[in-house]
Parts: structure tokens; sequence; C-alpha cells
């Protein structure tokens, strides 16, 4: 992985979507721990001049949320 995507697929997995589909579900899964979660809580009260910068960037969160969120099947 190069830090924005994987450069080669390890041979124990099918394909490069299906390694990409894997590492979407455990971001998502991590950072949708309650335990996190609480953590993230009380660290925004400590760092609270973050807030405006998370504020600021609202949009690129709900982006970034949308993107790890596993592809809708139709049919």
């Amino acid at each position: 992985m190069n830090c924005l995507n994987f450069v080669f697929v390890p041979s124990g997995i099918a394909s490069r979507e299906r390694l990409d589909r894997l590492y979407n579900e455990h971001v998502k899964r991590f950072y949708s721990d309650p335990a996190w979660r609480r953590r993230f809580r009380g660290r925004l009260w400590e760092h609270r001049h973050s807030l405006w910068h998370m504020a600021r960037h609202l949009p690129d969160f709900i982006a970034a949320r949308r993107h790890f969120e596993p592809a809708k099947i139709s049919g």
C-alpha cells in the first residue's frame, strides 16, 4: 500500500476489488467501535480548537464516511 491504494495483491486474495472491500470493512469496523467513539468524544473536549477544523471540513468527513460504506447491490 502506498498510503492511498494497494500496489500489489497478495496471493491469498482473489482480486484487488476484494482487497479494497476488506480494507474498507476493517476501517469502518474500527471507527464504528463504541469504545473508540467514547475516547474520541473525550479527546474532542481536550482539543477544542479541532472542532473548528472538523466543522470547516465537514463535507470531506461525510464523503469519507460514504466511501467506506459497503456498496449497495440492487436487485
